[in-house]
């Protein structure tokens, strides 16, 4: 509940409080809600039914820049169809399949490098940042052998095949700090 309300990868929340909890939330919204509205809802329950105070902060982490390798990118450019079969827009995604235990089928559609890196990100726990200055939408298909999964030397291996690089990189974070959490108060 705390990545979704706060929008934020949960390497990225600490704090001394134990959050290894799990709950179930049954709760229902109008259907206009947007998911910053959702958000924002939630953070207020938190705050209501847990007591929990936080702040954010900066940091500087080690992480990894996504870049383009030495001989330029491989990767298909979409065809041009914000819409999708039944006039719904279609922003696009980068979903990870394991048909296997050494295989990950990596596949994006109409992914743009944010989306590809978000999903590095959630892989490998800690922050990636794009530094591509690829700015299209791209489908793709890669499949990786997971010899060394949720490493930088399996994504590198995984992105050389469509021109794509990792490297090491520092770069300053907002980290969410839980300074309180409080038993859970009933209805």
């Amino acid at each position: 509940m705390l990545t979704y309300a706060y929008n934020m990868e949960s390497w990225r929340i600490s704090g001394t409080v134990d959050l290894n909890k799990i709950y179930a939330l049954d709760a229902t919204t109008p259907s206009d809600t947007t998911q910053n509205q959702a958000r924002l809802m939630l953070q207020n329950l938190l705050i209501e039914r847990f007591h929990i105070k936080t702040h954010r902060t900066t940091r500087v982490v080690d992480g990894y820049a996504l870049t383009v390798a030495r001989r330029g990118p491989k990767l298909q450019q979409t065809k041009f169809k914000p819409e999708n079969e039944a006039g719904e827009f279609d922003e696009g995604f980068v979903i990870g399949i394991l048909p296997d235990a050494e295989t990950l089928l990596l596949r994006g559609h109409r992914a743009s490098m944010l989306q590809l890196v978000a999903y590095m990100q959630r892989d490998l726990d800690t922050s990636v940042v794009d530094r591509t200055n690829l700015t299209e939408k791209y489908d793709f298909e890669l499949i990786c052998g997971r010899d060394a999964p949720h490493s930088p030397g399996f994504w590198a291996t995984c992105l050389n095949r469509v021109g794509l690089a990792i490297r090491k990189y520092r770069t300053p974070v907002e980290i969410l700090i839980i300074d309180q959490l409080g038993a859970l108060a009933e209805n």
